[in-house]
């Protein structure tokens, strides 16, 4: 399921934040160096900043939908996109997800992410209109592309690892970005290169995810819970 593993839409998003995290700390713990530990306290203070920066994802997403649904020729009436969109906001407040939305754009990782699990244990809830968007074409291609793109970065995320546990932090070149270690250096390269495809293929995924809420929603939906529909729609895909 998605959820389990959700990836960056400028930024990471909270599930993926999670198990970056999570190894990175590992490694950290288990590296023994000085010069690493380091490095991922400047880790740690950056992935604060980007969590302050998801409210700029409440305030976007109105734009985002629009955007994306612009030219969406949809075979759904416009009572039946009323009726999904009213469906879908009832489902979000009910089950949830729009609380666990305001902690999240207000800054609040740990309270959203105890929210989630709350979810989860409860059950997800289902409805025909989330499944004709997650199960859509565009959507399941696009799904498809980010499971392999997210293989790859974790198992680049692996090597890298693997590499600093059993050999220790490099020493960096001064003025550089990169170390003295020319394997290190290249292990860094392409964790990097597979994070970034991994992203571009997040993006794609969102934007699907978007045109089809679009199709069964609306164009142009006044609902304060979007990006809560848009979340609750996410964690459906498997």
């Amino acid at each position: 399921m998605l959820g389990g593993a959700t990836t960056p839409i400028s930024i990471l998003s909270p599930a993926l934040h999670g198990l970056v995290w999570a190894n990175t700390m590992k490694t950290a713990q288990n590296a023994g160096n000085k010069a690493f530990r380091e490095d991922y306290k400047s880790l740690k203070k950056e992935y604060k900043q980007e969590s302050k920066s998801e409210r700029a994802i409440q305030k976007n997403a109105d734009k985002d939908f629009r955007d994306s649904s612009r030219n969406v020729k949809s075979e759904v009436s416009k009572k039946e996109q009323k009726s999904n969109l009213k469906e879908l906001s009832n489902l979000s407040k009910s089950s949830g997800f729009d609380k666990a939305m305001k902690k999240l754009n207000s800054g609040d990782s740990e309270g959203f992410t105890k929210e989630i699990d709350r979810i989860k244990e409860k059950g997800i809830p289902k409805s025909d209109t989330i499944n004709k968007i997650a199960q859509s074409k565009p959507i399941t291609n696009a799904q498809k592309e980010h499971d392999r793109t997210l293989s790859e970065w974790t198992k680049a995320q692996k090597e890298l690892s693997d590499y600093v546990k059993k050999n220790g932090y490099p020493k960096s070149d001064k003025h550089s970005e990169t170390t003295k270690d020319p394997v290190y250096n290249r292990l860094q390269a392409a964790a990097d290169k597979a994070q970034d495809a991994n992203s571009r293929a997040y993006d794609k995924l969102q934007k699907s995810i978007y045109s089809e809420m679009g199709k069964q929603i609306g164009k142009d939906p006044t609902a304060d819970n979007l990006e809560a529909i848009r979340y609750m729609i996410e964690l459906q895909i498997k």
